[in-house]
């Protein structure tokens, strides 16, 4: 009786095992975010001057990670610092939650404004566009403000 009771027990756990597994993928599919699992790297800026720029980062990629580390979460790196902060989706609507970023002493004070200048504009993007040339648009109240291109 002990040796059936132990197979049966195998059993389960490996049906509970795959159900749970097919229930935490479930989960972290949403069709209604096509953002989710994506990765990009940023091309243009609104500068402080309301110019839309070329990002010029100093040797390093400013990103932008959608669900990497977690679902619902962001991160990137900014161009000298890293940071992470939750985000929304819903239809064309897009929200950062409060966006928490490293302290790293970067030298450089270019760096540094493209920096300040990103992480505004991320803040305060309240919208999105995936153009069909595979570029990400981040916009604030309908005005272009960051542009990403996929990595």
């Amino acid at each position: 009786m002990s040796i059936l009771h132990g197979v049966v027990q195998r059993r389960f756990a490996l049906v509970f095992s795959a159900l749970l597994l097919a229930l935490i993928s479930l989960a972290a599919c949403n069709p209604d975010n096509p953002l989710a699992d994506t990765n990009w790297r940023a091309t243009y800026i609104l500068n402080a001057q309301d110019e839309l720029v070329p990002v010029v980062s100093g040797g390093n990629d400013v990103t932008l990670n959608f669900d990497r580390r977690r679902v619902g979460g962001l991160d990137g790196s900014s161009g000298c610092n890293t940071y992470f902060s939750d985000y929304t989706v819903k239809g064309a609507a897009f929200d950062a939650g409060a966006i928490a970023v490293t302290e790293m002493a970067c030298t450089d004070d270019a760096v540094m404004a493209l920096e300040r200048d990103y992480l505004s504009r991320l803040d305060a993007a309240n919208s999105y566009q995936l153009k069909g040339e595979g570029e990400l648009i981040l916009l604030v109240d309908g005005a272009t403000a960051l542009v990403f291109a996929p990595r």
